[in-house]
């Protein structure tokens, strides 16, 4: 009997093993998927959103501005960065010191927000130069192919007025009309390069506020009054979350890739502690904590915004100083060998906002102007036309030996 069983027990044993065998040959390590550069590029705009947030919450009035609009003009200047001025524009963007990996992530931004469904987005760069500059290839490589930002060519010199124009008609068929006179008089003279971006947005809410139940009904201003507003009502699913001190509610429009997510503080007057508190981290918090409801009783006033910022200013408090400067600036990779270096001489940016039963409309630009080092100046003028005080002093040590008033030479 047991000589009988051994044949069978070896083929029950061959065939495990070829059963084993064959398993090892199909079982492999899942390859990663690679990660999205734009991920971290994004989590460094809303790092640069809320720092901008806090350079501005003391202007009374409501507040709108595009950190994505300022982030996409900013890293086209930075891809013709480098050295100092490299770091700096890294720094206040929050991305890698590689640039490869941060105009990727540019990149990827940008190809997402096109492809955003069910709503309507559109993204915009294009860049004005003026003739005769030679621009380094790969920067305009870099810029076409990465930002779709075409170069057109001006005439900053001959014809400044007449391209400022051109170029807010462009910003404004861009944005639907809603963001009109983005660069102002005397903007561009003498430019050698101007970077724009425009971002124009209209989605319809996931499940719509019904008009019929809008109503008035107070809202708590900072003063303490309480003014009726038209004030819209909806029983909808949404995300929530009560933290902290405050509550978020998280809407969606049309498609579900974009939504607007609202922050309230518990005190009605608690409006400046909620901004004191107003991190990057403490908002990736707030928003890690939203939660899918099946209903939410949702109450939203209706509201309109539009306003600009003073970019050049508020991006130099944030630490970009170099850019601005014509001794510092460092942009010599946008021009090819042997032109003059260039720095920005003035950075623009407006917004617009409308919220409805409906959805919402938002649009935004930014400007960025390069010029070269700085033409001779006109002489100043001093034509003692009418009434005047004089006095003769000691330059040395600046004390005043005579002083009078002419108010009548004859």
């Amino acid at each position: 009997m047991p000589r009988r069983s051994l044949p069978l027990l070896a083929l029950v044993t061959s065939l495990v093993l070829a059963s084993h065998s064959a398993s090892a040959r199909v079982i492999s390590p899942r390859p990663r998927p690679a990660p999205d550069p734009g991920l971290a590029v994004a989590q460094g705009v809303n790092g640069l959103g809320v720092a901008l947030y806090a350079k501005v919450r003391g202007e009374p009035g409501n507040l709108v501005f595009s950190p994505a609009s300022i982030a996409f003009a900013l890293g086209m200047v930075h891809g013709g960065a480098a050295g100092d001025t490299a770091r700096e524009l890294e720094r206040v963007l929050g991305i890698a010191a590689d640039p490869g990996s941060a105009q990727a992530g540019f990149a990827a931004l940008m190809k997402s927000g096109r492809a955003a469904k069910g709503i309507k987005l559109r993204i915009a760069n294009r860049l004005w130069a003026q003739k005769g500059f030679a621009f380094a290839a790969p920067f305009v490589a870099l810029t076409r192919d990465g930002y779709g930002a075409p170069l057109a060519l001006a005439d900053f010199v001959k014809n400044a007025e007449k391209t400022r124009v051109a170029i807010n008609h462009w910003v404004e068929s861009v944005t639907n009309q809603r963001i009109k006179d983005l660069l102002p008089a005397g903007s561009v003279q003498d430019a050698a390069l101007v970077i724009v971006n425009a971002i124009w947005f209209k989605g319809e809410w996931a499940k719509k506020f019904d008009a019929r139940a809008t109503r008035d009904l107070p809202f708590t201003l900072l003063s303490g009054d309480k003014p009726a507003v038209k004030t819209m009502a909806l029983m909808t699913p949404a995300g929530f979350a009560h933290v902290d001190g405050v509550s978020l509610v998280e809407l969606d429009y049309k498609g579900g890739e974009m939504s607007m997510v609202c922050i309230l503080p518990d005190d009605a007057a608690g409006l400046a502690r909620m901004e004191e508190r107003l991190t990057a981290d403490q908002l990736s918090t707030w928003l890690g904590a939203l939660q899918r409801h099946a209903e939410v009783d949702v109450q939203l006033p209706r509201w309109k915004a539009q306003a600009s910022l003073p970019l050049g200013q508020l991006l130099q408090q944030l630490g970009v100083v170099q850019l601005f400067s014509e001794q510092t600036a460092d942009l010599s990779g946008m021009l090819a060998s042997g032109e003059k270096s260039l720095h920005v001489s003035g950075a623009f940016h407006k917004a617009f906002v409308a919220v409805d039963e409906e959805g919402a409309e938002a649009a935004a630009a930014t400007g960025m102007v390069m010029t070269t080092e700085s033409v001779e100046p006109p002489p100043p003028v001093f034509h003692a036309d009418h009434p005047f005080v004089w006095l003769i002093r000691d330059k040395r040590s600046g004390l005043v030996y005579f002083m009078g008033r002419v108010v009548d030479p004859r």
